[in-house]
Parts: structure tokens; sequence; C-alpha cells
């Protein structure tokens, strides 16, 4: 499937962030190894647990950058692709 360009920073971020990795290794921790709460030593895809867990990586951008920078990232990469870095703004979505 084709992919959008500007939808790289966030994927990059997304995956490299630890965010969503701590969390659940801080539930499993606290939950399972010291609650014994074993229903929690599993993910599962597709549940109220993934849809946060996925959340706090897709924050990752505005964890990780403030605002500016954040453009500027963007518009450096659509100007590498010979594209407008004027859309950047529009692009990190400020």
């Amino acid at each position: 499937m084709p992919v959008n360009i500007v939808w790289l920073p966030l994927t990059l971020a997304h995956e490299a962030y630890p965010g969503h990795h701590t969390e659940s290794t801080i539930k499993e921790h606290r939950l399972v190894r010291d609650l014994g709460r074993m229903e929690h030593a599993i993910q599962i895809e597709n549940s109220p647990s993934a849809v946060i867990s996925e959340g706090i990586a897709n924050a990752a951008l505005d964890v990780l950058l403030p605002p500016d920078d954040l453009v500027e990232v963007y518009s450096s990469l659509l100007r590498r692709c010979r594209m407008s870095p004027g859309e950047g703004r529009r692009a990190a979505g400020t």
C-alpha cells in the first residue's frame, strides 16, 4: 500500500517512543507480579488497553517536540522530497 510521506515522523516517533512499552512493563510488574492479576500477563490486540497503549505512542511527537520544532521537521522532510517546505505547518497540524 502506498504510504503518505507526511506520516513518516509520526510513524517513527510512534515506534521509537518508549512510552507505550514502558506503560506495558509497569502494568506487568505491578498488576501481574505484585498483585497476581494474571489477566494482565498478555496483551490482546483491539482491546481497551491496546487503545490506551497505542494512544500513548501516538502522543510521542507532542511529547518529544515543541510545535515550532515539529514544523521544522515536516518542512525539512518536504524539502528533501522536493515538495514545498511551506506546507510544513499544515503537515504538522499547527
